[in-house]
C-alpha cells in the first residue's frame, strides 16, 4: 500500500466513465474511495490540503470539501484540526496484503469465487440451468405477445386518473395481501360468467404473474426432490418454475383432446399433483376434452391429489363457446386455477391470479404477501 498521497493516480481515476454522470464532488470522492479500497492509498496517508488539491484539480475549495467531508462521514477518511485528513487507520487494517489491483499488476490471480460458491442447493441448481433470457424479444413473430398497438391508451389513462380521484393517497399504501377486494370481486364476476367457474372474491389471490403462481403451487404442494406430473410435451416456463422449488419433473403425454388420464391412472410415481393446460395444452394448441376434464377431478378426488390448472389462453377461440374451465367442474375442490391478464390488457400489467380451495387461502397469502411487499391494513 502507497503510504504517499499521488495526484497523477487521482486524475487517471477520476478520468473512468463510470463517473461522468455524477457531480463533480461526488466524482473525486467516488475516486478516492476507491483508490483507498484498491489500496493505492494505505493507511495513515495524509490527504492534500482542501485548497491545494482544488487548485491541482482545477475545481473550487467547497467541491474538494464537500468530497472530504462525505468520505469522513463514510468513515474512509479521518480529519484532524490543524493537521489535514488521513485514510483511516481502521479502514486501512481490514485492506491489509495485496490488493486486487496489485496482484493482476503482478500476474497473481485475483480471488473470485467459483460459481455457485456460497449458494444453496436451489440456488446452484437455479445456476445451472441459466439465468433469464431474453425470449420476448420485440418481433413481429414473438409468442406469448398480445397485439398492443390498438390498445386504447386514452381510455386506461382516463381511468387512472379516476381511480387516483376516488381512492386519493390509500393507493399508495400496503394493501390486502389477497389483493383489493374490489379487484378480486371484478375477477370473481369475470370467471364466474366467462369461464364457468364457481369462485369467491376471498378464494383469490391477487399475483403479479403465472410464473409467480406456479411457484407458490410447488412450494404448497410438492416436496424438494418429489414428483410432480407435468404435461409432456409442456410449457418450459412451469417446468422451470417447479425446478425451481426442487420438484423432480414426471412426464405424461398428450395427444389430441390433451392430457392422457388413463396414464395419470397408471401412474405409480407417488405424485401429489398435477400441472395442466386444458384450454390451450401449450405447445401443441390440443383442448382438453370434457370427459377428460370430468376424468381428471374424479382421478384427483379418488387418489387425493391435486389439479394446477394453468387456464392459458382461455380467452381465445376459433368457433363456439370454450369448454368450462376443470375448477368450475370440480365438485371436490381439488383444483388451484391459475389466470392472467397479460394477454387480454397487456403484459406489462404484471397481475395474475389465482383461485384456491378455502383451505388454501390462507397458507399461501401469507409467502405472497412476503413476495410482493403486501401486508394487511391495520383496522385501527
Amino acid at each position: 500500500m502507497s503510504r504517499t498521497f499521488e495526484l497523477e493516480t487521482l486524475k487517471m481515476r477520476l478520468s473512468d466513465p463510470e463517473f461522468r454522470p455524477l457531480d463533480l464532488h461526488q466524482r473525486i470522492q467516488r475516486a478516492l474511495r476507491g483508490l483507498i479500497l484498491d489500496g493505492a492509498l494505505g493507511p495513515g496517508v495524509k490527504l492534500p490540503a482542501t485548497r491545494a488539491l482544488a487548485k491541482s484539480l482545477a475545481v473550487s475549495r467547497d467541491t474538494v470539501e464537500n468530497a472530504y467531508v462525505q468520505l469522513q462521514r463514510d468513515g474512509f477518511v479521518l480529519r484532524r484540526k490543524g493537521s489535514g485528513s488521513y485514510v483511516c487507520e481502521t479502514i486501512g487494517a481490514q485492506l491489509r496484503g495485496p490488493s486486487r489491483r496489485r496482484q493482476l499488476q503482478q500476474g497473481l490471480p485475483a480471488h473470485s469465487p467459483e460459481p455457485g460458491a456460497g449458494l444453496s442447493r436451489r440456488g446452484a441448481a437455479l445456476l445451472a440451468r441459466g439465468g433469464v433470457s431474453d425470449q420476448q424479444a420485440v418481433t413481429a413473430f414473438a409468442t406469448g405477445l398480445p397485439e398492443t398497438r390498438s390498445f386504447p391508451l386514452e381510455v386506461w389513462e382516463r381511468l387512472q386518473r379516476q381511480a387516483l380521484k376516488d381512492y386519493r393517497a390509500s393507493v399508495l399504501l400496503h394493501g390486502d395481501p389477497q389483493g383489493a377486494l374490489p379487484l378480486r370481486k371484478a375477477i370473481a364476476a369475470y370467471l364466474n360468467l366467462e369461464r364457468g367457474a364457481k369462485v369467491q372474491p376471498e378464494q383469490i389471490l391477487v399475483l403479479s404473474s403465472t410464473r409467480q403462481a406456479l411457484f407458490l403451487c410447488a412450494q404448497l404442494l410438492v416436496d424438494a426432490g418429489k414428483p410432480i406430473l407435468m404435461e409432456n410435451p409442456g410449457y418450459f416456463g412451469a417446468r422451470k418454475a417447479f425446478e425451481a422449488a426442487e420438484a423432480r419433473i414426471v412426464p405424461i403425454d398428450v395427444d389430441g383432446q390433451g392430457i392422457r388420464t388413463d396414464l395419470l391412472r397408471a401412474d405409480r410415481s407417488g405424485a401429489r399433483c398435477v400441472y395442466v393446460t386444458p384450454s390451450h395444452q401449450y405447445p401443441t394448441g390440443a383442448t382438453l376434452s370434457l370427459e377428460r376434464r370430468l376424468e381428471l377431478t374424479r382421478w384427483a378426488a379418488e387418489h387425493d391429489r391435486w389439479i394446477i390448472e394453468d387456464d392459458y389462453d382461455s380467452e381465445f377461440h376459433y368457433e363456439g363457446l370454450p369448454t368450462a374451465c376443470v375448477q368450475g367442474l370440480d365438485p371436490f375442490r381439488r383444483t388451484l386455477y391459475i389466470g392472467t391478464f397479460s394477454k387480454t390488457l397487456y403484459p406489462g400489467l404484471r397481475m395474475g391470479y389465482m383461485i384456491l380451495p378455502a383451505e388454501l387461502v390462507g397458507p399461501s397469502a401469507v409467502p405472497a404477501a412476503s413476495w410482493t411487499g403486501t401486508r394487511r391494513r391495520s383496522s385501527s
